[in-house]
């Protein structure tokens, strides 16, 4: 890896791509409509090699925020290419003929979690949790750091598996060069991204490991309410709740989906205001493996009569899930805790 890093940092300074791993042939666009849009990238179908791929176009200007993205990229191409995981959206390479700059990656048969489990109720959300964790524990193994992990983020593969894609932009969406806006949703952010701790600190966006945890926790709840996190509001009032302290309240019925009362104290340390006091993503995928195999989700369906069973069949483990109606909860932490250290 210490080569493939090097050789990032060769092709970044000479802003040209590797050549085994940068700029891909023979691609094409299957339509003339973007199938999605976010605030600075379109995503197209397209294929390669009479593959269906993704493809990520980005939308900078001036060309000389697109020189300084491009030298960003160039830096990160090599590594991404070679990473292989089952959790993780293969990266296939890059595209500048088609569009001014393109990420080209394996396209999701299933399309996301949320639209997935939508046409698929039945299926294990705690097994499809574990394996974003892992996917997640992956990439934190080789200092890449996703910084908007959430529901549409989290594509189902044609085999049923969770795999992360988008991972490693922050450096592209929040270059300060480029003077790009982070178009990372309020309602997955740590508190000491959405407000850092000090104006001599601040950067567009900090990405960090433990803001990634934050953000698993509330893709758990996303996952088993079906529903973004504080839905109703909007993205600047949802950062201030978060700020604020609150937190989104545990799903209604979540329990007959695998949502135990374990995971849900466990959530709650991942969203803890204060990222020191965050479990890192190898006790998140240690401890939610441990759920996982403790407990045998027996039947799911909105018409099925639908539990969670421990496998030592102990009864005193199970218990009913809140009926709490409000959208968010306020969890019990110092003032330093929900807001930082005064500055």
């Amino acid at each position: 890896m210490q080569f493939v890093t090097a050789l990032g940092d060769i092709c970044s300074d000479i802003l040209l791509p590797p050549t085994s791993t940068g700029l891909l042939q023979g691609l094409k666009k299957r339509r003339d409509i973007a199938v999605a849009s976010g605030g600075t990238t379109d995503i197209w179908r397209g294929a390669w090699n009479d593959k269906p791929v993704a493809l990520k176009a980005f939308r900078i200007y001036p060309l000389q925020d697109l020189q300084e993205a491009k030298k960003i990229l160039w830096k990160l191409v090599p590594i991404w290419k070679r990473l292989a995981h089952e959790n993780v959206l293969p990266f296939h390479g890059v595209d500048t003929s088609i569009f001014q700059l393109a990420l080209v990656y394996e396209w999701g048969h299933n399309g996301n979690i949320t639209r997935y489990l939508e046409s698929h109720p039945e299926t294990s959300r705690p097994k499809l949790l574990l394996q974003v964790a892992k996917g997640l524990q992956y990439l934190h193994s080789f200092e890449i750091i996703h910084g908007n992990l959430k529901g549409a983020n989290v594509l189902i593969s044609e085999s049923g598996k969770a795999q992360i894609c988008d991972y490693g932009l922050s450096p592209i969406i929040s270059n300060p060069i480029a003077d790009l806006v982070v178009t990372a949703s309020s309602q997955w952010l740590a508190p000491e991204i959405i407000d850092p701790p000090s104006e001599a600190d601040f950067k567009p966006l900090i990405a960090s490991k433990s803001a990634d945890v934050f953000a698993f926790a509330m893709l758990a709840v996303e996952v088993f309410s079906g529903r973004t996190p504080f839905e109703d509001t909007n993205d600047a009032l949802a950062g201030i709740r978060i700020l604020e302290g609150k937190r989104p309240a545990k799903p209604q019925a979540a329990e007959q989906l695998g949502f135990t009362v374990e995971m849900w104290e466990f959530i709650e340390k991942c969203w803890n205001a204060s990222p020191n006091k965050r479990p890192t993503i190898d006790e998140v995928v240690r401890t939610w493996e441990g759920f996982v195999n403790r407990y045998v989700v027996l039947s799911f369906g909105p018409s099925a009569s639908r539990h969670v069973t421990p496998r030592n069949n102990n009864p005193s483990s199970t218990s009913k899930a809140s009926g709490r109606p409000s959208q968010f909860v306020e969890p019990s932490t110092t003032h330093e805790e929900k807001h930082g250290k005064p500055s």
